[in-house]
């Protein structure tokens, strides 16, 4: 389970299978005292919903609202086009989600 604020704008894709996808990144703060002084760290998380969970949150949520997700890390590896080194991705496959709507949205 994570909360942070969505990362950039909702927009629901489909597979060449037909199945709907909402791809998004989440930033997640995290504070710490550093000796008389607060430091913010922002880490950012890959998101992924499928299908009617996709839809249900392309609905109600928007870039910059806050979020709070729960799902299954899911691992996937490929091999970079241009340079021909692997890369593993870390993603968030959801299950959950809720919503909380920032003043300007």
């Amino acid at each position: 389970m994570l909360t942070g604020r969505i990362g950039n704008a909702l927009e629901i894709k489909e597979t060449q299978s037909g199945r709907k996808v909402l791809s998004f990144s989440l930033a997640h703060n995290e504070g710490y005292k550093k000796g008389d002084e607060w430091v913010n760290n922002t880490h950012w998380f890959n998101c992924v919903a499928w299908n009617k969970l996709a839809e249900a949150i392309a609905e109600k949520a928007n870039k910059g609202d806050e979020i709070t997700v729960s799902g299954k890390l899911r691992t996937s590896s490929y091999s970079h086009k241009e340079t021909g080194k692997d890369t593993t991705v870390v993603e968030l496959n959801l299950e959950d989600f809720k919503v909380e709507k920032t003043a300007t949205s």
